[in-house]
């Protein structure tokens, strides 16, 4: 008869005990291993697209001329799916909040002869089916920049008339060349910049800035009109876009302006009317 006593068997059970605990982490391990070499599928890729506006118009019956400006603050920009869930456009993929973008739906190009595109944001977005684009949009004020530059005495009233490389974020109009050496250029601006490419003139020196702004107010045909202002409008397009994994995309949107301005009396009003212009796949 075989005599056992209790430190023996004390001993026995810590050796099962730490044995049992080998083995359980020794399944985990395989488990995980056999997870992993049968493949879990991955996280899908996310696409992106990029929101343009541009404005839309008949070019000779607007006959939009340097310097109108009708400057729209647009913001709550939305994508969304066929069961009405959307997806915000933020200015870049990485804000996490809106911000009100200020653009110039009048702005041409003089040199492309074309209206100019302007950028709303960028979004990632799910492989999903995508039917129609919201935004909200309200008029702002018009911002009036009269710079005064000192140039060289080479360029007088008659060569500076002609110059059409003078280029804004908008449009400009050479207001007034008061000497053989100073040039006044008025500019409605939508950004705080403004690049005037001086190949050929000697800029001397800049000699005055003056922004002057006036609030619920566009120009057109060179003229100053009312608009009603402090009022948001949501502005609607439809569209299918069949978003694939980790494609990109352009959308680009027409501001028909013809049918957005209305006249009321002697003001206008804003009736936004957008359209899908195209979607380019990048």
């Amino acid at each position: 008869m075989v005599d056992i006593n209790r430190g023996d068997l004390n001993l026995f059970s810590k050796v099962g005990g730490t044995m049992m605990k080998w083995i359980t982490r020794a399944m985990i391990l395989v488990v995980l291993m056999c997870v992993y070499c049968t493949g879990m599928p991955p996280s899908p890729k996310p696409a992106y697209l990029r929101v343009w506006i541009e404005g839309k118009g008949d070019i000779d019956s607007l006959n939009i001329k340097p310097g109108d400006c009708l400057n729209l603050g647009v913001y709550n920009i939305r994508m969304y799916r066929e069961n009405g869930d959307y997806k915000m456009v933020y200015y870049t993929p990485d804000k996490w909040y809106d911000t009100t973008r200020i653009v110039n739906v009048l702005a041409w190009d003089t040199v492309e002869n074309e209206f100019i595109a302007h950028y709303l944001g960028e979004t990632d977005l799910p492989a999903d089916k995508f039917v129609q684009i919201k935004l909200t949009m309200r008029p702002e004020a018009l911002k009036e920049t009269t710079f005064t530059l000192q140039i060289d005495t080479s360029y007088t009233l008659d060569t500076v008339a002609v110059i059409d490389t003078i280029i804004s974020d908008t449009s400009y109009v050479i207001d007034t060349v008061t000497s053989e050496t100073t040039l006044v250029i008025r500019d409605s601006i939508v950004y705080d910049t403004f690049y005037i490419d001086t190949t050929g003139m000697v800029v001397d020196t800049m000699l005055d800035t003056v922004i002057v702004s006036y609030p619920y107010t566009f120009r057109y045909h060179g003229y100053n009109y009312d608009i009603v202002g402090g009022v948001s409008s949501v502005a609607e397009a439809e569209f299918e876009l069949n978003v694939e994994e980790g494609a990109y995309y352009d959308l680009y949107l027409y501001f028909d302006i013809e049918n957005s301005v209305v006249r009321v009396l002697d003001h206008y009003e804003l009736n936004p009317t957008i359209e899908v212009k195209e979607i380019k796949r990048r």
